[in-house]
């Protein structure tokens, strides 16, 4: 978690990563503090992480955006792999608002 929220504070795109250490804990709140700021900076990928569908890009920053979340996506495979329905439903985004 250390290294996620050290990631986040050199690059703020790296929020959802962060977002998804602190799920991991259990530290809720701050989940959904931490992906919210990474929606806010990395749209696409906040959307390809929560299993949304996203329309193809049509600039170089959304598809630089949409492959972030895309990588890490894979790069987690295990992560979302091992989820059980409840906690798949607790990380997307409307599910992390609820609480």
């Amino acid at each position: 978690m250390k290294a996620a929220i050290y990631l986040h504070e050199i690059s703020p795109s790296e929020s959802c990563l962060a977002a998804l250490a602190l799920f991991e804990l259990g530290r809720l709140e701050d989940a959904v503090a931490f992906f919210i700021h990474g929606a806010l900076n990395r749209p696409r990928s906040a959307k390809v992480l929560a299993g949304r569908r996203v329309s193809s890009p049509q600039s170089r920053e959304e598809w630089l955006d949409q492959h972030e979340g895309e990588s890490l996506r894979e790069n987690l495979g295990g992560f979302f792999a091992r989820q059980t329905a409840r906690s798949k439903r607790a990380t997307e985004p409307s599910g992390l608002l609820e609480g």
